[in-house]
């Protein structure tokens, strides 16, 4: 490969597209055909072939396609680069282009490079862009230059920039616009106080800052349903643009519940949910949210309603089922819960009751009707999991400290190794070791 491109460097292309066509050649069939492919492609972009260069690597399959990565990404440098020296005009939008596709490569030093030379190339100071046709501009550069720091894990960086775009977009909000340019602006303002309240209330440790912020974007917007990448593109060359997956007007307020349900403010979070539930009656998080707060508040019967509520509409909610199982019994009503979980069953696919969760509640299921040796069989199933691991061992502890059963350690442990399929005899040995 080095042979046939510092030939084709040498103006000698005929020699560079021999030896590489000696070289498919020879790899063809071994381990390294898929890199000789890529320097063969590489080498027909270089001639102005690109129909050629696309044809070879579409003949790389989609399991090895990660080969091609660094190619594209690399190719892809060299053209902003190149055309940010010779058009002036599209500058701003393949700065932005170019900012963010270092930033997704993790090349955090030239993302900053890239957006510092944007932002100088603005006119004039904060105050002299308010109104003008750079501020929305800039508010994108300010925004993206906070997602480099956030992705680069230097999340007290991050809120400079985000606070400074902020600033901007309010002033943008009290000036004249269209209807939908007002509607954009609105939308602006409401995702910047969205990625603010994230980083204040996760790593900045300050939820009464979230909080305060989460209340801000649903004033900003509060009709907002779903919301387009705002800060995509303002040019009128791109009107096409794409979805994001973030529900605004909802989101703020159910990270707005979460916080308030965090510090114990169990009719604040509640009355959150209803009022998400009013706007979107099917929404999972919210329903389930104040189904939790009616346990917190040991109003057991509304909880067990949402937690039915919501495992009709997603009988595969395993989280829900094991609150739905706790609550039914704290509330004395251990004998429905074998129906909920056999309704359950029912509802999903036969590969998804093997998950980790689906056995985590038929562990502890069989943990509370006091069948200890099936329980530590489901348990053991869901030990290793990331998400219900610690929960599921946490139980099979308390099933060995328990003086009241009948067996303990090894030898409920045998009986789960006995039960256990082909192969899997020692998983009960293991378990045993990890408690």
């Amino acid at each position: 490969m080095p042979v046939a491109r510092a030939g084709l460097f040498e103006t000698f292309q005929h020699e560079a597209a021999k030896i590489m066509e000696d070289a498919v050649h020879d790899f063809s069939g071994t381990p390294q055909q898929d890199q000789v492919t890529i320097a063969s492609a590489m080498i027909s972009l270089e001639q102005g072939e690109v129909d050629a260069a696309l044809h070879a690597l579409g003949s790389i399959g989609p399991e090895k396609a990660g080969l091609a990565q660094p190619f594209f990404s690399g190719q892809a440098i060299h053209y902003y680069e190149t055309a940010l020296a010779n058009d002036r005009i599209l500058a701003p939008e393949l700065r932005y282009d170019l900012a963010d596709l270092y930033r997704k490569l993790k090349q955090f030093d030239n993302a900053e490079r890239v957006i510092r030379d944007a932002l100088d190339a603005a006119d004039g100071n904060v105050l002299a862009l308010r109104r003008t046709p750079a501020a929305p501009q800039k508010v994108r550069y300010l925004i993206l230059l906070g997602a480099v720091y956030k992705s680069a894990g230097i999340p007290e960086k991050a809120a400079k920039p985000l606070l400074e775009a902020r600033s901007i977009q309010n002033s943008l909000l009290d000036g004249d616009s269209t209807i939908e340019d007002g509607r954009r602006q609105r939308l602006a303002a409401c995702y910047i106080c969205c990625e603010l309240a994230e980083l204040y209330a996760g790593p900045l440790r300050d939820n009464d800052q979230a909080m305060s912020l989460y209340n801000e974007a649903m004033q900003s917007y509060p009709a907002a349903t779903k919301v387009t990448r705002v800060f995509r593109s303002h040019s009128p060359q791109r009107r096409r643009e794409p979805t994001l997956s973030r529900v605004l007007g909802l989101q703020p307020a159910i990270a707005l519940a979460r916080l308030c349900a965090a510090k114990g403010d169990l009719s604040a979070a509640q009355a959150q949910c209803a009022a998400i539930l009013r706007a979107d009656p099917a929404n999972e998080e919210a329903t389930f949210m104040i189904a939790e707060t009616m346990f917190g508040k040991n109003a057991h019967t509304q909880a067990v309603f949402h937690y039915r509520q919501l495992l009709a509409a997603r009988p595969g909610h395993w989280l829900a089922l094991s609150r739905l199982i706790e609550t039914l019994r704290r509330s004395g009503r251990i004998e429905e819960v074998e129906a909920a979980i056999a309704d359950s069953a029912k509802a999903v696919p036969p590969k998804v009751r093997n998950e980790a969760g689906f056995h985590y509640c038929k562990g502890i299921y069989c943990r509370y009707t006091n069948k200890l040796s099936e329980a530590l069989k489901h348990l053991s199933s869901a030990r290793r999991d990331a998400e219900w691991g610690e929960k599921a061992i946490y139980h099979m502890i308390e099933i060995f400290l328990n003086p009241d059963n009948e067996t303990l350690g090894g030898e409920t442990l045998e009986g789960v190794a006995d039960a256990a399929a082909p192969g899997e005899g020692g998983e009960a040995e293991k378990a045993d070791s990890e408690l």
